[in-house]
């Protein structure tokens, strides 16, 4: 049997979409575990209707928000079957998903297997499916750890001896971005993932998703994941691992004080407000941009952006 997991922490409008993709795969050996995250809108209210619908399906609510990452845990010590999925609440699995991903077990004996993806982007008042996704030319196997992985992480699908072996998520990353490449940087160590370059999930570009909400101190992850990388692979150790996080914090404060690095950070959410249509953010972060590190040539090419996307959106609006 595989524990499909989904995390959900206000993705009402998207949740019974997610829920369904799952109802509708053609392998049915599964159950369904759906954990909300102490919510403020009616997402575990909708969640609830299914259980009158399926058996396979289990619905839990927290009284208090625990985090993505606490949540996340939670619901991998829920698990009972001997393979695991993650669903995220707000995307999609096509019908073929998980019957290609059991196979793909069996036949090419791995413990790990992840997918290719469709981005789903909100277009002039539409959700629109488009592949603008960099994917390799075949499907293989990924024998030891990797800066960039060519997949996302909600498509990882693992047996429980993966998880004996790699444990929860680390709650370091809690309220920041990572835990998920941490987590397979360490299983990936011992276990190859088999990736496979066919399409059987949907990502939606949701810029208010757990993983776009703003923390000034998400925007340095990218660079402290490197070094924990770095770390490990020359090592096979790492400061999370040896419980150093003051020497973490002080990493972190280096990064959050170059004004340089801050400067293009700022640049680079703004860049992703704009495609997502939140021009007050894109706005804000902009002008964060500019009064990092005024000098930030990459900082005017994304203003004339914003106004060149915001410009076309007022013509179609009039």
């Amino acid at each position: 049997m595989v524990s499909i997991l989904m995390p959900a922490y206000n993705t009402a409008p998207f949740i019974a979409e997610a829920i369904e993709s799952i109802l509708t795969q053609t392998f049915t050996d599964f159950e369904l575990l759906i954990a909300d995250d102490a919510s403020t809108d009616n997402t575990f209210e909708i969640a609830r209707v299914f259980l009158e619908k399926d058996m396979r399906i289990k619905v839990f609510k927290h009284p208090e928000n625990l985090g993505f990452v606490g949540n996340k845990n939670f619901l991998l010590k829920q698990a009972s079957g001997d393979y695991i999925a993650w669903q995220d609440s707000d995307d999609i699995s096509y019908p073929e998903r998980i019957k290609v991903q059991m196979d793909a077990i069996t036949t090419f004996n791995v413990e790990i297997v992840a997918t290719n993806l469709n981005r789903i982007r909100y277009v002039e008042n539409n959700w629109i499916e488009e592949k603008k996704n960099k994917s390799s030319d075949c499907s293989y196997l990924i024998k030891e750890p990797v800066s960039n992985y060519p997949f996302m992480f909600a498509t990882l699908l693992f047996s429980r001896k993966v998880l004996d072996a790699s444990g929860c998520f680390n709650q370091y990353f809690n309220g920041l971005l990572g835990e998920d490449f941490y987590w397979t940087m360490k299983a990936n160590t011992v276990f190859p993932i088999f990736y496979i370059d066919q399409i059987l999930y949907g990502y939606r570009v949701n810029y208010n998703s757990t993983t776009n909400t703003f923390n000034e101190r998400k925007l340095i992850m990218p660079v402290v994941l490197n070094k924990l990388f770095t770390q490990y692979k020359s090592t096979y150790t790492d400061w999370l691992e040896q419980g150093k996080y003051e020497d973490i914090r002080v990493f972190e404060n280096q990064l959050l004080n170059d004004r340089k690095h801050m400067s293009e950070q700022y640049r680079i959410w703004s860049a992703k407000a704009v495609d997502s249509g939140d021009f007050v953010r894109a706005k804000i972060f902009l002008i964060k941009a500019f009064i990092a590190w005024p000098l930030n040539v990459k900082s005017l090419r994304t203003g004339f952006y914003y106004l060149r996307i915001l410009s076309k959106k007022y013509l179609i609006n009039i």
